[in-house]
């Protein structure tokens, strides 16, 4: 079992990455509302404790659990997903131009330090989830949400161009 997880270790991530996203979003079906017509994104950018406490009371009771087995299911799949894209970033720098070899472990530091946002944005939500709003609680959720999606974005378009450039370099050949 060992050597088949190590020899498709990278297969296995995806699938992983893809089931999990696939559980958020089935669960993420049943948050949304004409207050969150984008489910559990309409929490995390929610901003004052106004807002989350309306997007809480539209939810109820069950929908605060689907909230709450939402970040749950997030906890794995931000593991995955930043197994993912550490191991994308790694696979794309093998032979490929040196300005892509140079700056992969730039890139996988700004996937962990997503990851690590993405953790923090969910710990933050699950106090809100559990009446521990303060005044601040929202904000944060908010910003650290907000800088994960910009260092993925960041993340994405870098590897966009690695695959591009890995590309044209194989087509020279």
């Amino acid at each position: 079992m060992y050597r088949f997880i190590k020899k498709y270790h990278y297969q296995l991530v995806i699938v992983l990455t893809l089931m999990s996203l696939v559980a958020i979003a089935l669960v993420d079906t049943h948050l949304k509302t004409p207050i969150t017509p984008h489910g559990i994104l309409d929490f995390e950018w929610a901003k004052t404790p106004l807002k989350t406490n309306q997007i809480l009371h539209a939810w109820g009771t069950q929908g605060s659990l689907f909230a709450a087995f939402s970040l749950g299911i997030d906890y794995l799949f931000l593991v995955f997903y930043t197994l993912f894209f550490v191991l994308t970033t790694q696979r794309l720098s093998n032979n490929n131009h040196f300005i892509i070899k140079k700056t992969t472990n730039a890139v996988i530091l700004l996937f962990l330090l997503a990851g690590f946002y993405d953790a923090l944005e969910n710990y933050f939500l699950l106090r809100i989830l559990t009446g521990q709003n303060t005044s601040n609680m929202a904000l944060q959720a908010y910003m650290v949400s907000l800088s994960k999606f910009l260092l993925i974005g960041l993340g994405v378009l870098y590897l966009t161009v690695s695959a591009i450039i890995k590309f044209v370099e194989h087509k020279k050949q």
